[in-house]
């Protein structure tokens, strides 16, 4: 468990020495179960508490300290309302003749049924394998992480397109221009503001960092990148500034970068998010009502 805590919290800090790091286990990471407390502010009719009924498995073959901080999902092949679910990180993997850091997934994966009441297993042998990828899949610290290259090429009506700060607003941007809408922060007081959409367009989701809420001096001196803790929002909407469908705090115990990487937007259907160290407890929006006709 300690390796676990450890590796939350030095995450997203390149570079920190192990004694650096060590002091972040005792003074940020020392008493926390629950890594993301979460406020539902607008759309508790979407969302779904689920626990896992085990843990994710480790993998075999990585070095050093370790632990999953993102979620991987697949659709099972079998039924559409049947989400698999898998735990990543990025690792040092041993092979004989180099190491190299990679991203690996659990050896065990759950399956959760969105049309039964949400109930969750243990996925069956291959069940994983045989499952349909997702496209688009993105977490909310950096959305387009895996897709840079392919989001530079999109036409800029495909893209988002920041938009630029106000005078005296510290210099962040107020949201973001996506299909000939502006999808704006909630308030001046949101920071690092992060803005994905799903493959289709139809969900958009703006994650940021309620400024009022870090701590006053992070680690060297910067409490945005460096914070042991803070406020994360969540703005959901259905294609629409004008239609917010959903949104919530969450209160992180740990870095808030590594926080938002916690913040799975799946596809146009689902919105995940892990709350606990081991991403065992996890918060599921399921949005599957809004495509339904009334």
């Amino acid at each position: 468990m300690l390796s676990i805590k450890y590796n939350l919290c030095i995450k997203s800090m390149p570079g920190v020495a192990l004694l650096a790091g060590a002091f972040v286990i005792v003074t940020a990471c020392g008493l926390i179960g629950q890594t993301l407390s979460p406020t539902i502010l607008e759309g508790q009719q979407f969302a779904h508490t689920i626990q896992l009924p085990s843990r994710f498995r480790m993998p075999d073959n990585v070095n050093g300290p370790f632990s999953f901080d993102h979620y991987g999902f697949r659709v099972s092949d079998s039924s559409p309302d049947l989400l698999v679910v898998s735990a990543c990180g990025s690792a040092v993997l041993s092979t004989k003749k180099f190491e190299a850091s990679s991203e690996v997934c659990s050896p065990n994966t759950f399956a959760i049924d969105t049309a039964h009441s949400y109930v969750s297993r243990e996925a069956r042998q291959g069940e994983w394998d045989q499952a349909a990828p997702i496209l688009g899949e993105k977490e909310m610290d950096d959305p387009v992480r895996r897709t840079l290259k392919q989001e530079l090429a999109k036409p800029a009506f495909l893209r988002a397109i920041p938009i630029d700060p106000s005078q005296g607003r510290g210099g962040y941007y107020e949201g973001y221009a996506y299909r000939g809408k502006e999808y704006r922060r909630r308030g001046d007081w949101i920071v690092s503001l992060n803005f994905a959409s799903s493959e289709d367009g139809k969900l958009v989701v703006l994650a940021g960092v309620d400024k009022r809420k870090l701590p006053k001096s992070g680690f060297l001196g910067d409490p945005l990148n460096g914070g042991s803790s803070g406020l994360i929002t969540i703005d959901v909407f259905a294609a629409d500034p004008a239609h917010r469908v959903a949104a919530l705090d969450l209160d992180s115990h740990i870095n808030i970068n590594v926080a938002r990487r916690r913040v799975s937007l799946v596809n146009s259907r689902w919105l995940a998010i892990g709350l606990d160290v081991a991403m065992q407890k996890m918060l599921l929006f399921d949005f599957r009502a809004l495509g339904e006709p009334k």
